[in-house]
């Protein structure tokens, strides 16, 4: 069979998360370290130093450990990092809770919403408004559920120059949860080892939301044995909170209209 023209055009780039399905199991912010920090610099978001920059793990069948993405926010001299990481602060209009359109974090919010919305950004929005959670809060990223990923070209104007970035971006909502990996567990076992008995069981739960009301997530939790041998735990998901707190957390969230966890 003759080639064709096609047959010499060199194929896109790909990446760790293009055609993967994942889920944003932690974020927070921080500075812009490695060669992430390097290209930040090379494509003119900041001239003196590294970008503030939204960091997600993000966890998935596909890949053999969790990764780490980056997605830069702005320079140094508007974002101050607050909370050990858990939020940013704009520092020359601290009431703002927005990105500046031209980040690439604001791309990750947008590609969200768009997935939430099932292609409707508007949609997607107004799963953000019942969170009532902002972006510059790294809360905002966790529970919303698992993705396909593919990785998108991006272009910006960075003050009088385009800058093209090519990051992974969520597309789809698959709202499968995605089971936390062996390596996941045994990295929270070494971080917190006094706290990973009940973050463990948290993940059960959240694992398991999907689809469920309330009630019968709690029906569900008081059959599970991990749950069962620790009276405490199971306590505070019947009668307790739990179930409040980590909503709060945004790490589970009902759909109003079903009165279930998406």
């Amino acid at each position: 069979m003759p080639r064709t023209r096609e047959d010499f055009i060199p194929a896109p780039a790909g990446g760790f998360l293009d055609g993967a399905t994942a889920e944003i199991t932690d974020a927070f912010f921080d500075i812009a370290s490695g060669e992430y920090a390097d290209a930040i610099l090379m494509g003119g978001d900041s001239k003196t130093k590294p970008s503030v920059v939204l960091k997600v793990v993000i966890e998935s069948p596909d890949l053999e450990k969790p990764a780490e993405q980056q997605f830069s926010v702005g320079s140094q001299d508007i974002w101050e990092v607050s909370d050990d990481g858990k939020s940013i602060t704009n520092i020359k209009k601290p009431d703002s809770e927005l990105f500046l359109e031209s980040c690439m974090a604001a791309s990750l919010v947008n590609a969200l919403a768009e997935a939430l919305g099932g292609g409707d950004m508007e949609k997607g929005q107004d799963v953000f408004m019942k969170r009532d959670i902002p972006m510059t809060n790294a809360s905002f990223y966790l529970g919303l559920g698992t993705f396909d990923w593919e990785v998108k070209e991006i272009k910006r104007m960075i003050g009088k120059r385009e800058v093209i970035s090519r990051p992974p971006l969520p597309v789809r909502l698959v709202n499968e949860p995605v089971k936390r990996t062996t390596a996941a567990r045994s990295a929270s076992k070494a971080a917190a080892p006094v706290a990973v008995e009940n973050n463990e069981l948290d993940q059960i739960i959240i694992d398991n939301a999907a689809g469920k009301t309330e009630t019968e997530l709690k029906q569900f939790a008081v059959k599970v044995q991990e749950i069962k041998d620790n009276k405490t735990y199971m306590t505070s998901v019947v009668r307790g909170g739990k179930l409040e707190e980590l909503e709060n957390a945004g790490k589970i969230m009902k759909d109003p209209d079903t009165n279930t966890y998406l």
